[in-house]
């Protein structure tokens, strides 16, 4: 076995997950003046490069993690999970090295009734493609899917 596949057999072993398959590189700009022309909405930036990867990386990781098997309540009953929960817990699953440095985020939206206040997670593909995960069953949409949703903030770590 050469050196990369050992790296990146160790790597798996570590995280449950492999490295995802990057195509290329760009600045932060880039993906806030992407999401704020496809959403009008505030968009918070924390790195100033990333790195992209097709949709199918980023669903690699969204069916790997187990964040959509948790319980769900609105009402905050011991135990279970609510909407902002959900979108933290799937953003949290790219927080491991190489992962991290993709466009992945959290969303916070008004969704028609009766939903109101909701809270999604966003991820900007390599073909500069604005992707919304609900976190809560892993189904993934574009804007155009969502009629009558009204975007506030993305931010992306």
């Amino acid at each position: 076995m050469c050196i990369e596949g050992l790296h990146n057999w160790w790597y798996q072993r570590q995280h449950g997950i492999g490295k995802p398959e990057i195509s290329g590189q760009v600045n932060s700009t880039v993906i806030n003046e992407t999401v704020n022309a496809e959403l009008d909405c505030n968009v918070y930036c924390s790195d100033h490069f990333y790195s992209m990867a097709n949709w199918n990386e980023f669903n690699r990781m969204i069916e790997w993690d187990k964040t959509n098997q948790l319980p769900y309540s609105a009402d905050g009953t011991e135990g279970s999970f609510d909407c902002d929960d959900f979108a933290k817990r799937l953003a949290g699953a790219f927080a491991i090295p190489y992962w991290s440095g993709l466009p992945f985020g959290e969303l916070l939206v008004t969704a028609p009734s009766p939903l109101g206040a909701h809270k999604v997670n966003i991820f900007v593909d390599e073909n500069l493609s604005v992707w919304i995960v609900e976190p809560q069953d892993d189904s993934t949409y574009r804007k155009s899917d969502l009629g009558g949703w009204e975007y506030h903030y993305a931010e992306f770590s």
